[in-house]
């Protein structure tokens, strides 16, 4: 059985998109810490930790702020996002506050995907899952490629719905995600290790 790992910002959806359109089932783990099986056969979809970090930031912004489709549905977010409006504003505070969105949902401090990054998906199963039971791993840096590799899919659906926001970050600000996402970047660096990643994956997740 095919099961993926749906960390948020991946490119998720598109993969869900183009395994249904090509009458594909897979399981899905997605907002929640997956539980290895051993019948299983997984995806671990992957991206930069800190592009992935700014993506999910205006993703949030554009669903909670921008269009207010979900303006009320979590408790905070919406004055969270409203105060930054920018990543380097949040980059800013975030090198002497580490908690402002890393709290439960009912914390008023908390913003969806910004929480649950790479370390919060596979701390866990990394540990648990061995090799063989990894089908492989794609990332939205190479979603085209790993699609057709995977699954022999020509990946055609690609799209973003917050590319109207400058996601260009300042180098401060690239050095204070870079440490604050380190437990990310262990990750990236475990996966590596056990080869479940090659060397030009690597290097792009790894910057």
């Amino acid at each position: 059985k095919i099961h993926v790992i749906h960390v948020g910002k991946c490119a998720g959806c598109t993969v869900r998109k183009e395994l249904a359109r090509n009458n594909i089932n897979a399981g899905w783990t997605h907002m929640h810490k997956p539980t290895y099986q051993s019948d299983n056969k997984y995806v671990i979809l992957l991206r930069n930790p800190i592009q992935r970090f700014i993506s999910a930031f205006y993703w949030r912004y554009y669903l909670v702020c921008d269009t207010k489709k979900q303006q009320d549905k979590i408790l905070g977010e919406k004055e969270i996002l409203s105060k930054y409006k920018t990543v380097d504003n949040l980059a800013k505070d975030l090198e002497f506050n580490e908690n402002i969105f890393n709290g439960t949902k009912k914390s008023r401090n908390y913003v969806r995907h910004l929480k649950e990054d790479l370390n919060h998906y596979l701390r866990d199963f990394v540990e648990t899952c061995p090799k063989e039971n990894l089908m492989g791993v794609i990332c939205a840096e190479t979603l085209k490629d790993d699609m057709k590799r995977l699954f022999n899919i020509n990946s055609t659906l690609h799209k973003t719905k917050n590319e109207r926001y400058d996601k260009s970050i300042s180098k401060d600000s690239y050095k204070i995600l870079k440490s604050y996402l380190k437990k990310d970047y262990d990750i990236i660096d475990s996966l590596y290790k056990k080869d479940w990643i090659d060397d030009n994956k690597y290097q792009f997740l790894r910057k």
